[in-house]
């Protein structure tokens, strides 16, 4: 008798858990609210990005993007990038004649902003 009863303790343990499952799913519902949250901030590019910058980067080889890849930015050699953000996948994002972009970093020099104030 006594082991019966402990079955049916471990069933009710395993009807909790299955209830706090239930409760991260819907944990699961405020991620999707994180990519609307993206959405929103690509709505924003209409208006020109106007900080914080974490430094500037001149473009030493030609980059035309895919057609089909919106989020890259065209730059030709010479071109001066607004840094905004810096990945460790070396997709760094910058603003460039004022369209905000993705650009891999093998494409540029990083502009030391230190010397030239020296």
């Amino acid at each position: 008798r006594r082991s019966s009863d402990l079955s049916s303790v471990r069933a009710s343990d395993s009807n909790e858990s299955l209830n706090s499952g239930q409760s991260t799913s819907s944990g699961v519902t405020s991620c999707s609210d994180g990519t609307s949250n993206r959405d929103s901030f690509r709505l924003d590019e209409d208006v020109p990005y106007t900080g914080p910058f974490c430094g500037r980067a001149k473009v030493h080889t030609d980059f035309t993007p895919s057609p089909y890849d919106t989020d890259s930015l065209k730059i030709k050699k010479g071109d001066v990038i607004d840094i905004i953000c810096k990945t460790p996948m070396g997709m760094w994002t910058g603003m460039l004649n004022n369209k905000v972009g993705n650009f891999k970093f093998i494409y540029v020099d990083t502009i030391s902003e230190d010397r030239k104030s020296t």
